[in-house]
C-alpha cells in the first residue's frame, strides 16, 4: 500500500514539474515573440513617422489569462500519460522496461508532431484502459464478503485514480477531435 502511494505520489511530482516547466518554456517563448513583435512595430512606425523608438506606442495583442490556462490545461494529459508510463515501467534498483520507454517516447513524439489522429488514437487507448482499470477495480472489490478498512482503502484511492485518468484521456480525446477541426491530420 505504501509503496502505491508514493508511486502516486512521484507521478504526481513529475507531471506537475513537466508542466511547470513546458509552461515556463511557453513563457520564454511567448516574451521572445511579444518583444520581437514590439521591434516589428517600432521599426514599422519609424520608418513612417521618422519618429525615435521612444515615440512608438505598444500595440501588442491582448493579454488573457484564459487562454494561458487552457492552453497548460489541455497540455497536462500528455505530460501526465509520460509520467505514469515512466512510473509503471520503473523497478526499484533503477531498472526501466524497455516497452513503456517505447510507449512514453510515442507519446513525446505526439507532443512534438501534434499529429490528431494519433493524439486521437492514444488518447482513446488511454480512455479503455482506464475502462480496464475501473473493471478491475469493481472486481477487487466485490471480493470483500464485509466492509473493512482495506475495502474502504482500495476505494478512496481507487476512485479518484480512476476519476483522474479518465478526465484526463476524456480531455485528450476533446483536444485532438473537437476543438482542432481545421486541419483534418495535425492538431
Amino acid at each position: 500500500m505504501i509503496f502505491f502511494i508514493r508511486s502516486i505520489w512521484s507521478v504526481a511530482t513529475s507531471t506537475f514539474f513537466l508542466v511547470v516547466f513546458h509552461s515556463g518554456i511557453e513563457a520564454l517563448k511567448l516574451t521572445f515573440s511579444h518583444n520581437q513583435w514590439i521591434l516589428m512595430i517600432s521599426s514599422n512606425r519609424r520608418r513612417r513617422t521618422g519618429n525615435n523608438l521612444q515615440h512608438s506606442a505598444f500595440l501588442g495583442p491582448p493579454q488573457n489569462q484564459t487562454n494561458k490556462v487552457k492552453s497548460v490545461f489541455f497540455k497536462i494529459p500528455e505530460y501526465a500519460l509520460i509520467a505514469m508510463l515512466l512510473a509503471a515501467g520503473y523497478t526499484p534498483p533503477f531498472q526501466l522496461n524497455p516497452i513503456f520507454l517505447c510507449l512514453a517516447a510515442v507519446v513525446v513524439l505526439q507532443i512534438v508532431l501534434k499529429n490528431r489522429f494519433s493524439g486521437l488514437i492514444i488518447g482513446t487507448l488511454f480512455f479503455l484502459g482506464n475502462l480496464f482499470f475501473l473493471g478491475a477495480l469493481v472486481s477487487e472489490f466485490s471480493e470483500f464478503e464485509e466492509m473493512n478498512q482495506s475495502a474502504s482503502n482500495l476505494m478512496w484511492v481507487g476512485l479518484p485514480v480512476w476519476l483522474l485518468n479518465s478526465v484526463l484521456s476524456l480531455t485528450m480525446i476533446y483536444k485532438y477531435g473537437v476543438r482542432s477541426p481545421k486541419d483534418p491530420l495535425t492538431a
